[in-house]
Parts: C-alpha cells; sequence; structure tokens
C-alpha cells in the first residue's frame, strides 16, 4: 500500500527538447573554452597545429591531421575524424587520448580526468567557435561596438512605464511586468492564496516551512500590512543567512577539502570561517558593495577603530583559496591554474562575464583580450593564499588565527607555545610506542563519543556511526597486541592520557577562541619565479613557459568608465584594493545588475538574465531589461542592501501571482518568460532535507512549536569534493568542484525510489505517525494533526474524505496495526508534490 500510495503522489515532468539543445551548446561551448582548448594548445599544438613544426607548413601535418579549426578536428586525418559531434566511439581523438589504438600524446597519456573532458564535449555535440582563422598570441580587441552591447552600457534611469490595467501594479516593479504582458495581449495571474504565499516566502527567505501558529496568524491577519509584517520578521530570522549563504557558496565553489597534496583535510583547508562570515553578512544585510570589497581586498582596508584587526576582512578574503590546487610537479603551472579558478570566480560570480576565456586567446564574443586576462591575473600573481614547499608538489594554504588586537595577537602565541610543547611530548610518546598510543586514543575519542548528547536525528546518526567504528578499530588493535605481543599499558604512558588530555583541551580552546581561517596576502607566493609585486607576461597560447609581451596591470576597457593609468603607476600594492573599487563603483555596469538578477532568480526560479553568470554575448539576453536596470539603481540608491531589495520583489504583485495561469498564458509563453505567472519551482536538496528534519523535530514536541536551529542545518553537513553527500547529490545538490551559477532541477527515477524506501524517510514517516497516534483524540483530528504538520494548514474536504479512505485501506493493509497504518499515511503526505515543490 505504502508503495502505491507514494507512486500515485509523485509526479515525472518533461523537458521541452529544444530548450535542452539550447543548454546542452552552452555547456558544450563553456566546457570547450575552460578544459578543451587548454589540451589542445598546450598538448597537440606541437604537432597539428597550423605554423608548428609538424603542422601545415611543414612538409605535412602529422598523420594528416591538423586541430586547431572546428573543421579541421571534425575532418580528422590520415585514418579518420578526430571529432564526431555524439559519437564517442567514432571520435578518435578520445581513441588516442585513452591510449588505446593512437597514444596521443606521445609524451605521456592524460590524466582520466582529461579524457572524461573530451567524452562529455563530444557528447554534448562538441560546440567549436573555431572558424578557421590562425590564432594569434595577442590580438586586438575591437572596442568600436563594445558599449553598444546591452550589458557593457551603465544601467539608466527609465521611467515607469504606461499600463492599461492601473489598479494592478503595487510597485514599479509590476508596470514594467504588466506593460509587456498587454503588449502580448496577456493578463497576470490571480493573486495566490494566503496559504500559498507564507509558504512560498518562508521557503524563500528561510528556507524552512512555516508553522502552523505562522500560517494561521497571517491567513487570520485582515491588515493590508500583515504580508509585510511577515517579510520583516523572516529577514530578520537567522535562518535567513542560513537560506541565502547557501545560494552565495554556490557561486565560489565552496567545499571544506581539495583532493590535492596538503589540502586533503579539514584542518588544512579552514572553509568554514569563511562560510560563516557569509551566513553572518546576510543576516547583518553588509552592503553588498561592502561584502564584495572584504572579498576581495578584506585584508588591505583600513580597520575600525584604527588600532585593531580587521578580523572579518581577513576571513572574507578565503573566497580566493576555494578552488581546486591541480596537482602538478611544476609551481607556476599549479599557481596559473589556481589563478586562472580565481579569474573565473571574480568574472563569473561578481561580474557575469567569462574571463577566463580569455587564457589562452582573446575571448571569441565579448571585448576582453588575452593581454586584459593577463593584466588582471598580475593582480593575483601578485598576491598569495598559497605557498609552494621545496617539493613543489607540496602547497600550503596560508592561514591564521582570528585576532581582533595586539593584546589577542599575545594570549594566542603564548597559548600556541603552550600547545606547541604539549604537541612534542604526545609526539615524542606516540612514536616510541606507536600501537599503545594509538588504543589509547581510540580509547579517549570513544568515551567522549559516548558522552555526546545528540541534538537531533543528524547527530545521533553521525555518533552511532563514529562509536561503531572506534569499537572496531578498538577490537581490531586488541587482536593485533594478542597477535604480535605488544604491551597495552608500558610504563611510559602512565602519563600519556593525562597529557593528551590536557593538550586535546587546549586545542579545543584555541581552536574556540581564535579559530584558524584562509587568508589572502599581499606579495607573490613563495616557491614560485614570481619574486616581487609586478606585471606579468602574456603566455602565448596559455603556455606558462611560452612569454610574450609585459600585460601591465589594469582593468578591461569595455568595462571601465575612464582613462586610467596601469596600475603599476598607481600602487606600490597588488592592486587588489583597486580592483575592489572598481567592481563596486556605482558606475560599473555589471555588478548591481549580476545580483539583482541572482536575487529574481531565487525568487521566480529563472533569472531576467536566464544565465545569471554570463551576460556577455553567448549568454542570454534579459527579459525585461528595464527592469534589470530599475533593480539595479534601486539596489544602488537603497545602499546596497540585500533586505531590502528582497523586500522591494517580494511586496510586488508580480512576485505575489498564484502558478496557475489565465487565459492564453500557457499557450502564448510557455516558458513564463513574459512573468505572467509565478513559476512552480521543487525543494532545493537542503531544503528538502532541512524540512524532513522539522518534521521530525515537531513529531517530538508538538504541530506548532518545533523547529531547527540554524547551526543543525544542512549547510553545516561536510561539503566533499570527492566524498558527495548522496542525498544532496540525488537532488541536484552544488558540485562543489564546479562554479553552479544555476542549479538543475531533475526529476529521476532514484529520486521516486529513495522517498520510497530510504531509512531516513522511513524514519521521518514513522516519527510524524506515531506523533499522530499518540494523541488520543479521532481520526478526524488526527488528520487535521498530519496535515499542520507537514503543510502547515488543513486538509480541505475533499481531502478530509479522501484521506479517512485511505487510511481505512492503509488498516486493512496493515492488519489493524494502527501505528503502520499512520505511518504509510504520513509517508504519502511526505512523497507528495505539496511537500516537495513551493507554488
Amino acid at each position: 500500500m505504502r508503495v502505491f500510495f507514494c507512486a500515485m503522489c509523485f509526479l515525472f515532468c518533461g523537458v521541452d527538447s529544444s530548450q535542452a539543445r539550447d543548454k546542452d551548446i552552452e555547456k558544450g561551448l563553456e566546457l570547450f573554452e575552460r578544459k578543451i582548448r587548454p589540451v589542445l594548445v598546450t598538448h597537440c599544438s606541437k604537432c597539428h597545429f597550423r605554423g608548428s613544426a609538424g603542422g601545415a607548413k611543414a612538409r605535412s601535418p602529422k598523420g594528416g591531421l591538423l586541430l586547431d579549426s572546428r573543421a579541421d578536428a571534425r575532418r580528422g586525418g590520415d585514418s579518420g575524424p578526430a571529432v564526431v559531434p555524439g559519437d564517442v566511439e567514432a571520435s578518435l581523438i578520445v581513441d588516442a587520448l585513452r591510449y588505446e589504438t593512437f597514444k596521443m600524446p606521445p609524451s605521456g597519456q592524460l590524466p582520466a580526468s582529461v579524457v572524461a573532458d573530451f567524452v562529455r564535449w563530444i557528447e554534448l555535440g562538441a560546440p567549436d567557435p573555431r572558424d578557421g582563422a590562425e590564432e594569434s598570441a595577442v590580438e586586438a580587441v575591437d572596442l568600436t561596438n563594445a558599449r553598444d552591447f546591452w550589458a557593457f552600457a551603465a544601467p539608466r534611469f527609465v521611467p515607469e512605464p504606461a499600463v492599461q490595467n492601473v489598479n494592478w501594479p503595487r510597485d514599479p516593479i509590476d508596470r514594467f511586468v504588466l506593460t509587456k504582458l498587454e503588449a502580448a495581449g496577456l493578463q497576470p495571474a490571480a493573486a495566490a492564496s494566503r496559504e500559498t504565499l507564507i509558504r512560498r516566502a518562508t521557503y524563500d527567505l528561510t528556507g524552512l516551512p512555516p508553522t502552523r501558529a505562522e500560517a494561521e496568524e497571517f491567513v487570520d491577519d485582515p491588515s493590508p500590512q500583515a504580508f509585510e509584517r511577515v517579510l520583516d520578521r523572516l529577514l530578520e530570522s537567522p535562518h535567513f543567512g542560513v537560506r541565502w549563504g547557501r545560494h552565495w557558496l554556490d557561486n565560489v565553489r565552496y567545499a571544506q577539502d581539495d583532493h590535492t597534496c596538503c589540502a586533503t583535510n579539514h584542518d588544512k583547508f579552514n572553509a568554514n570561517e569563511y562560510r560563516d562570515w557569509v551566513v553572518r553578512a546576510f543576516n547583518e544585510d553588509l552592503p553588498y558593495d561592502e561584502f564584495v570589497r572584504l572579498q576581495v581586498a578584506g585584508d588591505l582596508l583600513p580597520p575600525n577603530p584604527p588600532d585593531t584587526i580587521h578580523a572579518d576582512g581577513l576571513t572574507a578574503t578565503g573566497i580566493w583559496g576555494l578552488g581546486h590546487l591541480p596537482n602538478e610537479n611544476e609551481a607556476e603551472k599549479s599557481l596559473a591554474d589556481f589563478v586562472d579558478d580565481q579569474i573565473d570566480v571574480l568574472g563569473r560570480t561578481f561580474l557575469g562575464l567569462t574571463l577566463s576565456c580569455a587564457r589562452c586567446h582573446d575571448h571569441k564574443f565579448d571585448p576582453i583580450s588575452q593581454s586584459e586576462y593577463y593584466a588582471l591575473a598580475g593582480i593575483f600573481h601578485s598576491s598569495h593564499i598559497v605557498r609552494f614547499g621545496p617539493r613543489q608538489r607540496v602547497k600550503i594554504r596560508i592561514r591564521r588565527p582570528v585576532v581582533r588586537n595586539a593584546s589577542e595577537q599575545a594570549a594566542y602565541d603564548a597559548m600556541k607555545a603552550n600547545l606547541d610543547e604539549l604537541e612534542s611530548k604526545v609526539k615524542a610518546l606516540e612514536k616510541k610506542h606507536p600501537k599503545a598510543t594509538e588504543l589509547k586514543n581510540k580509547l579517549r575519542r570513544l568515551a567522549a563519543a559516548k558522552k555526546r548528547s545528540p541534538k537531533n536525528y543528524r547527530e545521533r546518526e553521525e555518533i552511532k556511526r563514529i562509536v561503531e567504528h572506534l569499537l572496531g578499530e578498538e577490537k581490531a588493535l586488541l587482536a593485533e597486541s594478542k597477535k604480535d605481543g605488544w604491551d597495552l599499558e608500558p610504563k611510559e604512558l602512565d602519563r600519556f592520557d593525562s597529557i593528551a588530555r590536557v593538550r586535546d583541551a587546549l586545542r579545543s580552546t584555541l581552536g574556540d577562541m581564535y579559530p584558524l581561517r584562509m587568508v589572502m596576502q599581499e606579495g607573490p607566493p613563495v616557491g614560485t619565479r614570481f619574486e616581487a609585486i609586478g606585471d606579468m607576461h602574456i603566455y602565448v597560447r596559455g603556455n606558462h613557459r611560452n612569454f610574450g609581451r609585459l600585460a601591465p596591470r589594469r582593468f578591461p576597457v569595455a568595462l571601465t568608465w575612464r582613462d586610467e593609468a596601469p596600475l603599476s603607476e598607481r600602487t606600490q600594492g597588488s592592486g587588489r584594493l583597486e580592483l575592489a573599487e572598481w567592481i563596486t563603483d556605482s558606475r560599473h555596469p555589471l555588478t548591481a545588475r549580476v545580483i539583482v538578477n541572482r536575487l529574481w532568480q531565487h525568487l521566480f526560479g529563472v533569472g531576467i538574465v536566464e544565465t545569471p553568470s554570463n551576460f556577455g554575448r553567448m549568454g542570454r539576453r534579459p527579459s525585461h531589461p528595464k527592469l534589470l536596470d530599475h533593480l539595479a539603481l534601486r539596489l544602488i540608491r537603497s545602499g546596497w542592501s540585500i533586505k531590502k531589495t528582497l523586500r522591494m520583489i517580494m511586496r510586488s504583485q508580480t512576485y505575489q501571482q498564484s502558478t496557475l495561469p489565465l487565459g492564453r498564458a500557457l499557450e502564448e509563453d510557455p516558458e513564463n518568460r513574459l512573468l505572467g505567472r509565478m513559476n512552480r519551482r521543487r525543494l532545493n536538496a537542503e531544503a528538502l532535507r532541512d524540512s524532513l528534519l522539522v518534521l521530525v523535530e515537531r513529531a517530538r514536541v508538538d504541530a506548532t512549536g518545533a523547529s531547527i536551529l540554524p547551526n543543525d542545518r544542512s549547510l553545516y553537513l561536510p561539503v566533499s569534493r570527492t566524498k558527495v553527500d548522496p542525498f544532496l547529490a540525488l537532488f541536484d545538490g552544488a558540485d562543489a568542484r564546479e562554479l553552479i551559477a544555476k542549479r538543475a532541477e531533475s526529476t529521476s527515477a532514484p529520486q521516486s525510489l529513495f522517498l520510497l524506501n530510504n531509512p531516513f524517510i522511513l524514519h521521518v514517516a514513522n516519527e510524524v505517525g506515531a506523533s499522530v497516534v499518540r494523541r488520543e483524540i479521532e481520526d478526524g483530528d488526527r488528520l487535521h494533526l498530519a496535515y499542520e504538520m507537514v503543510y502547515s494548514r488543513i486538509p480541505r474536504d475533499d481531502e478530509y474524505k479522501l484521506g479517512l479512505l485511505l487510511l481505512k485501506q492503509a488498516r486493512e493493509a496493515r492488519e489493524g496495526d494502527d501505528i503502520k497504518a499512520w505511518a504509510d499515511f504520513c509517508h504519502v503526505l511526505v512523497c507528495s508534490n505539496e511537500f516537495l515543490h513551493i507554488d
């Protein structure tokens, strides 16, 4: 019965095929520029590019194969086509990279990840923008018409348009939307019901469902200001920063590890401090321009008061350490790739531009020259958040404790010296008696785990896992001692436990008082050829060994509103401070537009610009360009306030529409680009998981009060690039290896099977069902209670009648077991579209 009920509740959605093809082309082009072209230039150009030793200007290209244009690659050489769009097996370049029939490059097989990139690119249709013209190391960017493109001109004030239906608009936003609807002969949808609106707003601002009490209070409040009071309450919730902080972290490749050398664990990575700062910044409504400045150059901004240390500014620069450090033997190659990742974040996250496409050549679509790419790269090569060891494969991220003044620094130094002394004593004993000390360490951790009091289901399961793991290791060590005869209690270890406990306590205290965090610092990275702050040479075709002319540090001309001298003539520093001021200048054409588009996207499911991290010529044009400019200017006038901007958008009639279209809207505008209704959205992975945890907490208290604490939420789960959380991955959580401008929203059979059969889901259903059964009330009242707990509302009449019928059938299927029958019924509620989606 449970499987039948749940299967009936989970609906599958189709995807428009033409839209999917467009997205495949966009993904393929991006993949080509970031992954494919650099490999071709670095590993294939010597023999298979025009002008190379084995290329067209030699007697003949090797194997008759040229790879420096789209047509050449698809035509192939003597053995056949190198690239066949959509057909991996027929594409000989994949065969060569796999070292099967052919073995290319001959210098050594490339990593499996490179092969996977080529396979994915070909599966996407092998989009290739190269038209056959020979690429030059340095090309002049034509700026004649660059600023005529909408994204490179500053936002302009536009008067509110006139509309026919003057009674509908509540805000200028509504007029910009309505004028387009009326021009298309369409009308906006009706207003959403109050039950729908409170749920929509609560999820949008906090990522959690409303309580029944909160929903009832809003539904029963006849005041015109009722919804504004709801917005004010939600914007002040500590859960606001958790929700919107997670949105931001998608755009910066947030993870707590990196699978490279010395950055393989949490202790060596320290991304949590950056994450927590982002959450605080959103909760405190830190002005967005300041939010950007702190991340770009927080270590260079003056503290207030002057005799302190700008701890938040230092913490915010951790953004630049989140990228992947390639596992290369050459420091310069690793550094070039690492800086490219930083420029990619700078471009796509803050500016909505694919700046890194200009690494090997002038940008093929946007007015960004290769020289301008290396002008920006010079800024990042003159700063560092990583240093290289004597063996250049060893890479260590720079970490500093959070201290706010000189006295705190002195206190930290004294505690650290004491800790180092204890550490040396413990390590000496561990070296002398490795097995006995390992056993004692396991037993001490086991005792600490058993003493912990779990606050929620997640902690309880985590403690259970740790205890089981440690018990297994204890058993193995005891068996090893019996077999090999090593002493469990050497006399020298009499004081080991006490020393280790003091060490652990001091380590914990030091970590709590002065947590380490990654920080950006001025000056080039230690262990590289860069010895001082300064400009760098262009790497011809992206090759770090092939120097072109010098590229003075400056900003892209197409985005600059005045002529400025190179940074080397204006500052003794890296130029990051000037970069931060340039990005956040109110005259910048992109910064305000990009962030308000992201806010709109998270509220409506799609941005005014549908490609939120690409405002360039290969991105989508804005559906409402005048509205986008209007929002950008209002953000700036509000003091760059994110909360005020969200409140403004959510007060509009546009936001408060129903998801049900009126008239011909569905036929005329199936993708809802004219905004004639609200888009139905599925809960993202974190919101879905947190909502399930809320149900467990409510089941343990009652249907109206309990909720999870902000630090219990999915944001605080471990985020690994190599060990992905299965739940978050299944429901399209962010891939920490990539910059996620917009999450996918897939519907798949494994999702249905997970909701039907996973022990966590069954646990949630059982907890809610048991909570309902514990109440000594009639079935009808229990039905009301179940709906209140899961949906924050009471059932409609038809739902009430159907619910009683289903409950009767469930009892029959469960042979009268009331608890199991109610668990099945609650399982149906949890698997329904109403629980999984936001209307």
